[in-house]
């Protein structure tokens, strides 16, 4: 299944480079400004559970911990199945896990893409979890990607969710697992993105030239 998160990742590279185009040629909606000016000081900033008002101490911290965790096993898992070799593999309190793999190559897109492909369906099976226990709000189904927005923005819209504390867990699995998705998905810096780009550009291209235009 780790195939899954090569074609989800050029997808939200494009609509992401959309995204950033649209908004430099049309203005923010002016409700939305109105929304983000009530959003506490540094919310959605640092993305650290109890100190970043977006995500709460208890239920930020087991949403990530499980989400990092099984992100960096499902590398190693699949690096081990393609007969590549790990440096190291361990636990990084308190973010989760690590796995480095010594010997993996431009080409090796299922291992890059593993991560991100696991966190996807993460989300979607504590989505459907939390959809199947609770009622959720009509416009969900609506759009879908009312799912991408924090709890307190939908609140902010008038949209009425409450939530027990495990129905949060599974909304906060849910919610971290889509952006760590989402955000491993651009090419930036040193993201599954950036390697899973690389990848697919050594197929067209030089290595050398592939990884000066991925960074």
């Amino acid at each position: 299944l780790s195939f899954i998160g090569i074609p989800a990742s050029i997808l939200v590279f494009l609509l992401m480079l959309y995204s950033a185009v649209n908004r430099l040629l049309k203005p923010l909606d002016p409700e939305l400004t109105t929304i983000l000016s009530k959003l506490p000081k540094g919310y959605a900033l640092i993305l650290i559970p109890g100190i970043d008002p977006m995500l709460p101490l208890i239920q930020g911290w087991i949403a990530l911990i499980i989400s990092v965790t099984l992100h960096e096993f499902f590398h190693g898992l699949v690096a081990i199945n393609h007969g590549r070799s790990l440096a190291s593999v361990g636990l990084m309190i308190p973010f989760g896990a690590f796995a480095k793999v010594i010997d993996a190559r431009p080409g090796d897109l299922r291992i890059y893409s593993a991560g991100i492909t696991v966190n996807l369906l993460i989300s979607i099976t504590a989505f459907s979890i939390l959809a199947m226990v609770k009622p959720l709000p009509e416009i969900f189904l609506k759009n879908p990607l009312t799912l991408l927005a924090p709890i307190d923005i939908l609140r902010l819209k008038g949209i009425d969710i409450s939530l027990t504390f495990s129905e949060s867990i599974l909304y906060y699995i849910g919610l971290v697992n889509i952006w760590l998705f989402i955000i491993n998905s651009i090419p930036f810096l040193i993201t599954d993105g950036t390697y899973i780009l690389t990848g697919i550009l050594t197929h067209f291209t030089k290595l050398k030239r592939a990884i000066i235009i991925s960074q």
